[in-house]
């Protein structure tokens, strides 16, 4: 990590991002000592860093951040399946082709702020691109489609991508793998102008049996 241009410039290249709580105290100390220690010396640091009071109490605060997350995401599933007694469940990972949204700044700590301006461009072009996907579902499936969750990510090599659920009624449908590569074509030849890509978990239920795809019901 302490070779790896992106972690290292991260907080320049980020200044509104977040960080999890282990990552915001590596890049501390980073800042704080010289790039020049020995990794041991390095690790010493870091260790009686995480063995403080007042990074235990951040961990805390973290952990309960997490779960409110996970707790209002199960509610709202419990929610679907009182509105539907089946539901068929779809999960996918929309990307772009490589090299789609890379910008033409370089990623580093001196360019103005040039590459956060950019992150802040591209993140309301795939935010669209996510919104005209869901209107399409809406429009296809229209009261079937019960419900979605997705969540936005962002990684240095892959750019922005999404992680994707799709809520169908169970009783009108029941192919999961048809209906997902069916949907993955409209991400990718539809909504992205082929310049998307799609990865359908529903074709490989059998290696993801802890995402509980497919049909489920109450």
């Amino acid at each position: 990590l302490r070779e790896n241009e992106y972690v290292l410039n991260a907080k320049g290249n980020f200044p509104d991002g977040k960080f999890k709580p282990y990552i915001e105290l590596y890049l501390k100390v980073s800042e704080n000592h010289s790039l020049n220690l020995l990794d041991l010396d390095f690790i010493i640091i870091l260790y009686k860093e995480l063995k403080l009071p007042e990074f235990k109490e951040i961990l805390i605060q973290q952990g309960k951040y997490d779960h409110t997350k996970k707790t209002r995401n199960e509610k709202h599933i419990k929610k679907l399946f009182n509105y539907k007694n089946k539901l068929l469940v779809i999960r996918l990972a929309l990307r772009y082709k490589e090299g789609y949204l890379l910008p033409e700044c370089r990623y580093d700590i001196q360019n103005n702020g040039e590459y956060n301006k950019y992150l802040k461009q591209k993140s309301e072009h795939v935010k669209n691109d996510l919104k005209l996907l869901v209107n399409l579902l809406k429009v296809i499936y229209k009261n079937d489609l019960t419900g979605y969750m997705w969540k936005l990510r962002y990684d240095p090599q892959k750019q922005f991508y999404y992680q994707l659920m799709i809520f169908l009624d169970g009783d009108r449908y029941t192919k999961d793998v048809a209906i997902a590569k069916e949907i993955c074509g409209l991400w990718k030849d539809t909504v992205t102008v082929g310049n998307g890509e799609c990865t359908n978990f529903n074709a490989y239920k059998k290696q993801h049996t802890n995402l509980s795809l497919g049909i489920k019901s109450r």
